[in-house]
């Protein structure tokens, strides 16, 4: 079980070469991590990741691992143009450093090593996907994250209605997590809300928006033992 709560800054540093086997919950180790799936699965895995990028940092056609020294960092390359030979608009292609690349890049990259790590984890928690990638990309990290669900178990934490309205989403993959009396809860929704996404009346996120995503109570009383219920059988 592994939980993440990925800093781009840790990516855009120059990282201390380790086995790539498990990914730091901040992302600090990620160049290893991706040289350790360029060694396992170069062919399968890696154009994986890279086309998922390019769907959320367009032009993007490659990532992977740069020494220096006895230190590695991400070395991102960006395309653009035809590439036809009757054309004026060329084929171009420029290397940036992680230092260069933005939070928002490099936070999809640190998803994309957490999903793709090797040995597969059985669990896979991260906290705020959504944080610094642009409302455009989002769509395409969901898909990462509803892709990776398939492989293992997956666990996301956050405060985003855009990340409740993605349209595969519900009401059984969702939990409502409450701060009661020093404790912290975390329930199934109401009966309420599961209604109200059932019948296609609210998303989920339209729901959290108008704070009316509630969590199912913790204790119910049995209809039996009310008393209506008891003078309902008597009758």
């Amino acid at each position: 079980m592994r939980t993440y709560a990925i800093e781009p800054a840790k990516l855009r540093e120059m990282q201390d070469p380790d086995a790539g086997v498990s990914l730091r919950r901040d992302g600090s180790n990620a160049a290893s991590v991706v040289q350790e799936i360029e060694r396992h699965s170069p062919k399968e895995d890696i154009p994986r990741i890279c086309e998922i990028l390019g769907t959320i940092v367009p032009n993007t056609v490659e990532v992977h691992p740069r020494k220096h020294g006895n230190k590695l960092s991400l070395e991102f390359v960006q395309e653009w143009g035809d590439g036809a030979e009757d054309s004026k608009d060329k084929k171009r292609r420029l290397r940036f450093d992680a230092f260069s690349m933005s939070d928002g890049t490099l936070r999809a990259v640190g998803l994309l090593t957490a999903v793709y790590q090797r040995p597969t984890p059985s669990l896979l928690a991260i906290e705020e996907p959504e944080a610094t990638i642009h409302p455009g990309a989002l769509g395409a990290v969901l898909d990462l994250l509803r892709h990776a669900s398939r492989r293992m178990q997956v666990v996301i934490s956050t405060h985003s209605p855009d990340v409740l309205n993605a349209e595969w989403i519900e009401d059984d993959h969702l939990r409502v997590v409450e701060w009661q009396q020093g404790a912290t809860r975390i329930a199934p929704i109401s009966d309420a809300s599961r209604q109200a996404l059932q019948q296609h009346l609210m998303g989920a996120g339209e729901l959290l928006r108008a704070n009316a995503l509630d969590a199912k109570p913790l204790f119910q009383e049995p209809k039996d033992l009310r008393l209506g219920g008891f003078f309902e059988d008597l009758a």
